[in-house]
């Protein structure tokens, strides 16, 4: 039992900001069981309607009922829950998954359930053989031809026995040999479920559909069947839903193996990419290291290196700039060429090691450093 309130959908164009009525408040009661075919031109609100039901789209105001639960407060994973329960989807371009075969793609909502292996096949066999695919349950998708590719659709809304079956244009993309038999298909669900069919096709509306509602501009023009549904009392709540660990594991594992050309070249450019990296960080290291080595082979040429402090006044108190230990000593040394005072520390230790020095060590050709270093031997 499906009851629509005053349902509305407003959508808003983002460069004019201007609303758009898609919905204007629509109420609505649909049965139990049935065929309600839901007819109008393009931008009536046909699909958009089918997508509230649905759980894809949120209505802007109103309230939606399924079996008394009222849909106005459910929170993402209640969405989850009633599209997995309440809800089987027969899509114009089927949406199969191409690296599953019929039995995994039928099978998908009752693995999202957390149903038991031995249960899921005797519901998908079951769900095959009335939509006659029994014998094609391991074949893949691509091997299929679109009729029986819509009929695997059919059966994976039907294996999960929900309350709606909700199918949007399913003849569209068939000839009409083909599309009758999916008709045929959906009538014959019609009598254990509530089917409700967006189509342009008014031919098959009148000939299938126990019910046809028009749509214009987002209101109900005509009803050719109306109906007031009793409240339930006692509603029966929805059972959380998620997609187990181990079967993302095998589907990751089944995709890989299907798209294993792509994988592989995937893999290759990622070797080839990471490879590049480490060549790159190997030669920057080892330039590096050669650098460090040249440098140090330059530096250990001029082992020794220490600051002056420069002053132009004779008195200034070298040994407090910076404060040292009374074991470092002050070498002053007077500049007549700039008038200055250079003052160097060194302790007395550092000195007795640069007098025990070789003197090709330290003269150069400096008249500078042979001044300082002649200092220190003195």
């Amino acid at each position: 039992m499906l009851v629509l309130k005053n349902v509305s959908k407003i959508y808003t164009r983002k460069q004019s900001q201007e609303d758009v009525v898609a919905l204007n408040n629509v109420s609505l009661d649909l049965p139990d069981k049935g065929f309600v075919a839901i007819l109008g031109a393009s931008g009536s609100g046909k699909t958009t309607l089918l997508n509230i039901i649905g759980g894809l789209d949120k209505a802007t105001s109103g309230n939606m009922i399924v079996d008394g639960l009222s849909t106005s407060e459910f929170t993402v994973k209640d969405w989850d829950s009633y599209r997995n329960q309440k809800i089987g989807f027969v899509l114009q371009n089927c949406y199969l998954l191409p690296h599953l075969n019929v039995r995994d793609n039928v099978a998908v909502k009752l693995q999202i359930s957390h149903s038991k292996a031995k249960d899921i096949d005797a519901l998908v066999d079951e769900a095959l053989r009335r939509v006659d695919l029994l014998d094609k349950k391991l074949d893949k998708p691509k091997a299929l031809s679109g009729g029986q590719k819509q009929r695997v659709a059919i059966a994976r809304a039907l294996v999960g026995n929900p309350t709606v079956i909700l199918a949007d244009e399913p003849t569209g993309a068939l000839d009409s040999k083909t599309g009758t038999s999916i008709m045929e298909l959906l009538k014959e669900a019609s009598k254990d479920h509530l089917v409700v069919m967006v189509t342009h096709n008014n031919e098959y509306a009148s000939k299938y559909a126990d019910r046809v509602i028009e749509l214009k501009d987002g209101q109900i023009v005509n009803d050719t069947k109306p109906v007031k549904n009793e409240p339930v009392t006692d509603p029966k709540k929805l059972e959380r839903v998620s997609i187990p660990g181990i079967t993302t594991l095998k589907w990751g594992l089944k995709n890989l193996i299907v798209k294993k050309f792509s994988t592989i070249s995937i893999v290759v450019a990622a070797a080839l990419g990471l490879t590049g990296v480490s060549l790159i960080l190997s030669v920057s290291t080892g330039v590096q290291h050669v650098f460090d080595k040249v440098q140090a082979e330059s530096f250990s040429k001029y082992p020794v290196s220490f600051s002056s402090y420069t002053s132009t006044d004779p008195q200034w108190d070298a040994s407090q700039y910076p404060p040292y230990s009374d074991e470092e000593i002050v070498i002053a040394d007077y500049s007549s060429y700039n008038k200055q005072y250079h003052y160097d520390y060194m302790s007395e230790q550092f000195l007795n090691y640069m007098r025990s020095m070789p003197s090709n060590y330290y003269l150069g050709n400096f008249e500078r450093s042979t001044t300082y270093f002649h200092l220190f031997t003195k």
